[in-house]
């Protein structure tokens, strides 16, 4: 066996090939315009990463997605690790093995194109991995699933929810409402098709609190949700006096067997208090007309966007009842690197994950 670098667009049908073993050739992920998104539109550049090989076949692969951030005015270049996969045929001690392998390998070939630091949101079998002495990942943050019943009569395509679960959600969707009486709802609230230069201005401001966090300006906002060839995204921004105080993006899935719009990103200037809550009140109007049932998002539960979160009528999902807990590890290779290792450094918002 042996392993080698992931050059995007040559090795493309290798991986993907690997990947439709692994999650299904009709994951929505296991799609060549979405390789090419993912490791070659970047703004941040062209990604890479470790292939794995026995006997000329491809059984392992480690992503890595090129990312820009940046924490009072310096920027950061991330390696975001994704798509840790082994070939399912591969067993035992062998497929341990090879994944330890493919990801020691992946962390230096990161250090090697001279990323600042390698960032990932592993499952659990990947956790184990990337935390182990051998890989020596570090836990970073864990943010908390938040969700806001808006249709709790409204069932999925597989059928209605059950009477339980109704009347849960119908008493959550309640208290929703009843939390966000006196928020204007869209005033000044408009749905935008485009991520002009108002975003670029907005941007700037979003930088002045001195917090973490990924590269929002207009090119990468627009790669992020509007050039994506999978998912489809709304985005309402907050507009006064044609400058921007704030957007949400969201989109529509499925979470715990339910039809939802997921907040994908809420990001408001620090000096626009009460934009966040109205944000939130209007994409929950635009969702109850859709007929969406909830709303859901993963955020930190300290800070300006668990508050408004609350103030709104969101509701923290315990940590043992949430379906797919997500969680932020690190490893860095420079200096400014270590920044990234601290979790109250970050600003964060679901859609810096590859997989909402």
């Amino acid at each position: 066996m042996a392993d080698r670098v992931f050059v995007p667009g040559e090795d493309d049908a290798a991986v993907l090939g690997l990947r439709a073993r692994v999650w299904g050739a009709d994951h929505p992920h296991t799609d060549p315009a979405y390789f090419k998104w993912l490791f070659r539109d970047s703004p941040a550049g062209t990604g890479t990463g470790v292939i794995y090989e026995k006997d000329g076949a491809t059984i392992g692969f480690a992503g890595i997605c090129a990312r820009e951030a940046v924490m009072d005015g310096r920027r950061f270049r991330i390696a975001h690790g994704l798509d840790f996969m082994v070939d399912p045929d591969v067993s035992g001690v062998l497929s341990g093995r090879a994944g330890v392998r493919i990801l020691q390998r992946h962390v230096q070939e990161a250090e090697k194109q001279g990323f600042d630091a390698n960032l990932n949101y592993p499952n659990d079998n990947s956790h184990r991995m990337l935390v182990s002495k051998r890989v020596r990942y570090e836990p970073v943050l864990a943010p908390a699933l938040y969700i806001r019943p808006i249709s709790p009569w409204r069932g999925t395509a597989d059928g209605a929810p059950s009477l339980a679960r109704r009347v849960a959600l119908t008493a959550a969707a309640g208290y929703g409402r009843l939390r966000g009486i006196g928020i204007s709802r869209e005033a000044g609230i408009a749905e935008i098709d485009r991520c002009d230069e108002r975003f670029d201005a907005l941007w700037s401001r979003l930088c002045a609190d001195g917090r973490l966090r990924f590269c929002r300006d207009a090119r990468t906002l627009d790669w992020r949700y509007r050039q994506n060839p999978v998912y489809r995204y709304r985005i309402l921004a907050a507009e006064r006096d044609g400058a921007l105080d704030g957007y949400i993006v969201t989109s529509k899935r499925e979470i715990m067997d339910t039809s939802a719009e997921l907040v994908c990103d809420l990001a408001v200037a620090h000096d626009a208090p009460g934009t966040a809550a109205r944000l939130l009140r209007a994409a929950a109007g635009r969702a109850r007309r859709d007929g969406v049932a909830l709303l859901a998002t993963q955020a930190l539960s300290a800070g300006p966007t668990a508050a408004a979160l609350r103030r709104t009528g969101f509701l923290r999902v315990p940590e043992r009842l949430n379906p797919k807990p997500f969680r932020m590890i690190a490893t860095a290779y420079t200096d400014a690197g270590k920044d990234a290792l601290i979790g109250g450094n970050w600003s964060f918002a679901w859609g810096d994950m590859d997989v909402v």
